[in-house]
């Protein structure tokens, strides 16, 4: 899992990110994203209005491929 962070903006309208439902590569709950699979992704940032600023959104799209396998050796037990 990681944290979905923006900077930037101005007023006091919530942030909200999302996936597209159909997707096997990542679940956004909050701002917390989780891997599920490898692909690609269109993950969409939301900042609601407020009384002085209309929402905006922005995309960034998202791939996520397989990493190389670790090597892992343990220590003698002898």
């Amino acid at each position: 899992d990681f944290e979905l962070t923006i900077s930037g903006g101005s007023g006091t309208g919530e942030v909200v990110f999302s996936v597209p439902n159909d997707n096997d590569v990542l679940e956004i709950n909050g701002n917390i994203a989780r891997i599920l699979g490898t692909g690609e992704v269109v993950i969409t940032a939301t900042k609601e209005g407020d009384n002085n600023y209309n929402s905006k959104s922005t995309t960034l799209e998202v791939a996520i491929s397989k990493g190389s396998k670790p090597n892992v050796i343990f220590p003698d037990a002898g």
